[in-house]
């Protein structure tokens, strides 16, 4: 094999190694928002005031007059945000009832008994957490379950010998 060769498969293994490591990266922050986000609107609307209120107070050092003028405001608007966000919740529901009627009338009667059981069971829900998203390391493994020890062995790379590596030879 020449050494052109050699470079372009190093060179196509890194780049490949660079986009998986970008997709990862993307997927894993767009659901550490996801969960974030939904976290957040399940707190009580005085909690959100609170949480905002200090990162206000953190970034430009609020006094203790400004604080009090202030935090009204920020509950308001989370009050505001809060009826927003049940309005749209049901308007959104009433939509997929909607579309699930319709789709309905295209389906046979044993289509129609089992959609309806997929939609019971959560067919249209967001999937949840991935394992161990919920902050909890995920139990230890039994022995033999880890992965394979290291290679050893005078074969090449890809020779598998479980043990203790060879001696050094000697000089």
């Amino acid at each position: 094999m020449n050494k052109t060769k050699i470079w372009a498969g190093v060179l196509t293994v890194f780049a490949a190694g660079v986009i998986v490591g970008a997709l990862g990266g993307i997927m894993y922050s767009r659901h550490d928002f996801q969960k974030r986000f939904e976290n957040f609107h399940k707190m009580p609307a005085k909690s959100i005031a609170r949480v905002i209120l200090d990162k206000i107070d953190h970034e430009v050092t609020l006094t203790a007059q400004q604080r009090l003028e202030i935090e009204p405001l920020i509950l308001e608007g989370a009050q505001k945000a809060d009826k927003t966000m049940e309005a749209t919740k049901q308007k959104m529901q009433q939509h997929l009832q909607d579309l699930f009627s319709q789709i309905k009338t295209k389906l046979t009667p044993e289509q129609k008994t089992k959609f309806d059981q997929a939609v019971e069971n959560g067919l249209f829900q967001p999937p949840g957490p991935p394992p161990g998203a919920d902050g909890r390391m995920p139990p230890p493994m039994e022995p033999g379950q880890g992965p394979p020890p290291p290679m050893h062995g005078d074969g090449g790379p890809w020779q598998h010998r479980p043990g203790p590596p060879p001696p050094p030879p000697a000089e």
